[in-house]
């Protein structure tokens, strides 16, 4: 599937997304999920970049993998409490900027 919103718009604006559906939707339902995930798939992204998801040596108990999730989601939310003031309003921001790091240190 290709999709292009403006035709005039040139080569940088094309997108190739692939699925794996057997009935493909429309490509403004395709492209609708795919930035819907792109959110998500950026948040993992810094969780495993900033906090170490999935670095964290538990055992496959449900349980305690959950509470590795947790610590991780913890970790990150405090980071950005520490960070708001630095947090650009009319921007994206992302936690590698800060290198992990709190203030003053």
């Amino acid at each position: 599937m290709l999709s292009k919103p403006r035709r005039n718009d040139g080569p940088k604006q094309t997108r190739i997304l692939v699925t794996h559906l057997p009935k493909t939707p429309a490509a403004r339902q395709i492209v609708g999920v795919y930035l819907r995930r792109w959110a998500i798939e950026l948040l993992h992204r810094e969780l495993k970049g900033v906090v170490g998801l999935g670095q964290h040596q538990v055992s496959g108990k449900a349980e305690r993998v959950e509470r590795s999730v947790a610590v991780a989601v913890m970790a990150y939310l405090l980071l950005l409490k520490v960070q708001a003031r630095d947090i650009p309003a009319d921007r994206p921001w992302s936690a590698f900027g800060t290198g992990g790091r709190l203030p003053g240190r």
